[in-house]
Parts: C-alpha cells; structure tokens; sequence
C-alpha cells in the first residue's frame, strides 16, 4: 500500500491518504542478503528529494552472542 508523508519539524509524517502537502513516501527495499540471525536494520532519517520523500536503511551486524547468557 502506497504511503504518503510530510517532513514536519525533522520527522515524518506518514498518512495511508494523500492529504494537502503530502508526498508519496518511498521506503528502501531490505536486500536479498540480509540475514537476520547476524544482522538488523536501522531506518536512515527521511529525505525530501522534490517529488517524493525518500527513507533509507542501514544493515548492521548484530554483537557476539555471550555464551553464557544462553546458560540457564
């Protein structure tokens, strides 16, 4: 479903509806590699390029697993 927002005072706004001033919101797209048991995303800040507002992600490695925390 198509989302449309607004930048108000450094945060996006997100609306199901294109309301006065909203623009459509594209989202990046998680890669095909991702692999979740060692890596989680981060929503980038939204960026507004003119006609639509752009959010991008950051994929980054999850810490080592302690051992023992996995001891019950």
């Amino acid at each position: 479903m198509q989302k449309y927002g607004i930048i108000q005072d450094g945060n996006l706004i997100v609306n199901n509806q294109q309301l006065d001033g909203y623009k459509p919101v594209e989202f990046a797209p998680i890669p095909n590699t991702f692999d979740q048991q060692t890596q989680y995303v981060v929503q980038t800040g939204a960026v507004d390029n003119g006609d639509v507002i752009s959010v991008g992600i950051e994929v980054e490695e999850l810490p080592p697993e302690d051992e023992q925390s996995n001891v019950l």
